[in-house]
């Protein structure tokens, strides 16, 4: 190969490794933010148009005066004096919180495994004078530990739709958190590959 083409092919690859970073820090970004906000499923009134409820994997809120509580306490008599529509019984609650506590770990190891693969991709992008890059099938790394993070984001939005559909916009960010992690999954095994074969 003449130098030019070599560089030409060293330049795609490197876009192709900033891109993967690019859509895994957007991926990291929504998946932090939607974890930690409670709109996942939204229950409101009989008129359509007011919330009554909001609820994620942690907690559930009662709109009309601001109580929260940690979906451990959902088979108290607290939420039943609020008429919380998802648990009318205890054996129902009890369900109802150990899936939340599921999806809950779940979708903070897939949110770890993104951060982890974000860093593993980083290292395979920067040059080799500056850090010692990952040898042989360790350039494959950072698209492993992102497929496994897309893996369990998938488990977490699995579980957690058992007890309640996604209708909020915090489970809409994320999916998209998801679905960027999937895309760089594809494009850090093709960096990996570029530089390992």
């Amino acid at each position: 190969m003449s130098e030019t083409a070599t560089e030409y092919i060293a330049r795609h690859q490197k876009v192709a490794s900033i891109t993967a970073i690019v859509f895994g820090s957007i991926s990291l970004l929504f998946l932090c933010v939607s974890i930690g906000t409670p709109a996942w499923h939204i229950d409101y009134d009989s008129t359509g148009v007011t919330v009554k409820w909001y609820t994620n994997f942690f907690y559930t809120c009662y709109n009309t005066n601001g109580t929260c509580w940690n979906n451990q306490y959902l088979y108290s008599s607290v939420v039943d004096y609020y008429e919380q529509p998802l648990t009318k019984g205890t054996g129902v609650a009890t369900d109802y919180y150990l899936r939340l506590r599921n999806a809950a770990a779940l979708g903070i190891i897939g949110l770890l495994f993104v951060a982890f693969g974000l860093v593993a991709n980083v290292c395979l992008c920067m040059p080799s004078t500056q850090f010692k890059k990952f040898e042989g099938r360790l350039n494959l790394l950072a698209a492993v530990l992102l497929a496994i993070a897309a893996l369990f984001q998938r488990a977490a939005m699995s579980e957690g739709e058992h007890v309640f559909s996604v209708n909020g916009y915090s489970g809409n960010l994320y999916r998209a958190g998801h679905a960027l992690t999937i895309a760089a999954v594809p494009l850090c095994a093709f960096v990996a590959g570029r530089i390992y074969f």
